[in-house]
């Protein structure tokens, strides 16, 4: 399985979750079977302390945080299960199965996030990485543009575009769409933004001696 780090020639980052409280074969029935939550903690043989039980969508993200991406995926399809327009949920498990590099299925979860609300674009940029990831980059070039046409203010939105145009060979329109992430985020390179977990980030090219020279002219 990939590792995701901007120095090396990766896919995607996941950007960082904010909690408040690849390619292998899945069986569905056993990615998507229930995952109970401890809800109790015994502190000593006289006392027991019950804390506030997390959510689903709580528990779904802390496994994201500590990389438990099949964990995640069993208790999103839970709640897409029980919530089957909720672009939100469904967004989020296509990023876990997507961590699994179940590319197919990760897609068919954002299209359907993207139907359940047409005016997300998390979802659309998370289409985008598919298709960047395919190296499929005129699809993904489209995907990041209805992205864009949603939300001008996301400095990631424009990093992806900027990688796929790089991967397409069109350079200038690359150089062009980092300098915009860079106008929206000028200290985009040196961070990961947070979006709850709903974005995916490129960061990865397959010609990094031309990207390079191209970065620094």
């Amino acid at each position: 399985m990939m590792k995701f780090h901007a120095a090396v020639p990766a896919s995607f980052l996941l950007l960082s979750f904010s909690i408040p409280s690849a390619g292998q074969t899945f069986d569905r029935n056993e990615m998507f079977s229930d995952t109970p939550a401890m809800q109790q903690e015994r502190v000593d043989s006289s006392a027991i302390v019950v804390r506030p039980a997390l959510t689903t969508e709580q528990l779904a993200d802390l496994y994201m945080v500590r990389k438990d991406y099949r964990e995640a995926a069993q208790t999103y399809k839970r709640l897409t299960d029980e919530n089957p327009r909720n672009a939100v949920y469904l967004n989020k498990l296509g990023i876990a199965l997507h961590q699994q590099e179940a590319l197919t299925l990760a897609l068919k979860y954002y299209e359907r996030a993207t139907k359940a609300d047409p005016a997300y674009a998390d979802a659309f940029n998370n289409m985008g990485t598919v298709w960047y990831q395919r190296k499929k980059y005129g699809k993904a070039i489209k995907s990041y543009q209805k992205a864009i046409k949603l939300r001008t203010d996301m400095a990631v939105l424009y990093s992806n575009l900027a990688y796929a145009y790089f991967g397409d060979k069109k350079y200038d329109q690359s150089l062009a769409a980092f300098h915009q992430a860079l106008t929206i985020d000028p200290q985009f390179f040196e961070h990961n933004g947070s979006r709850n977990g709903s974005v995916l980030q490129d960061r990865s090219v397959t010609d990094r001696g031309r990207f390079y020279y191209m970065l620094a002219k």
